[in-house]
């Protein structure tokens, strides 16, 4: 019996003590939970405002207008085209507030805005095509196209006019005249904003700057209020 050895308390086939065995178990669990803590969250770098209104701003790696990002803006070429904040550009493209312009030329983009004319802000052009509201005016001439009256809502160019960006059909380009801000002429008919004034004769028609309320406008045929006839 006294030649028998006593076995190790708990001795296991590998040699590991207990006191080894709580060592490894703590190094896994510290192990566990620095694969699963969350990252602290690092902070938003600063945003740099870049518009007098405060609409554009870059955080040195994107462009924001708004609470919105601007797709694809580079914050390196970005800059604000003309006086206003309705346009800007980069080196990929021409934006309208926070929607890029597909196909503009960047290189040639111009804001059309003017300090008298506050409706012009709307209005842009480049080397192919002139733009309102952000949208391609069809069929027009970026050489000749002009902004008309201080509303913004009439422009032209050698070939068309238009009425918020949209063609004025049949309206003749080197005669079309701003009456006052009911009525316009041209050589071949009378307008009520991009209306025909039916029956109205372009050569003898005539505004009344102080009508007396019965109407407003008269030519050989009709008097005229608010472009309804009056007799």
């Amino acid at each position: 019996m006294d030649s028998l050895q006593k076995e190790p308390f708990l001795k296991n086939p590998l040699g590991t003590t207990l006191g080894q065995w709580v060592l490894i178990a703590v190094f896994i669990a510290v192990s566990v939970l620095a694969i699963h803590k969350p990252l602290a969250k690092q902070p938003a770098p600063p945003l740099k405002i870049i518009s007098a209104d405060l609409r554009y701003a870059t955080d040195g790696t994107y462009m924001y207008f708004e609470d919105r990002q601007l797709p694809g803006a580079d914050p390196a070429t970005f800059k604000l085209v003309g006086d206003n904040t309705y346009y800007s550009a980069d080196k990929n493209n021409a934006y309208y507030q926070d929607t890029a312009i597909q196909g503009a030329a960047t290189s040639t983009f111009v804001s059309l805005s003017t300090a008298d004319s506050l409706g012009s802000e709307e209005y842009a052009k480049d080397s192919r095509a002139a733009y309102y509201d952000g949208k391609i005016i069809q069929g027009s001439d970026p050489a000749t196209f002009s902004v008309l009256n201080s509303d913004g809502f009439f422009s032209k160019d050698a070939k068309q006019v238009y009425g918020e960006g949209s063609v004025i059909e049949g309206a003749d380009s080197g005669t079309f005249t701003i009456l006052d801000s009911s009525y316009e002429k041209d050589k071949n008919a009378v307008y009520v904003g991009q209306f025909v004034l039916e029956g109205a004769d372009p050569v003898s028609f005539k505004v009344i700057p102080d009508h007396n309320g019965n109407y407003d406008a008269r030519d050989k045929y009709h008097t005229y209020y608010f472009g309804n006839i009056v007799k």
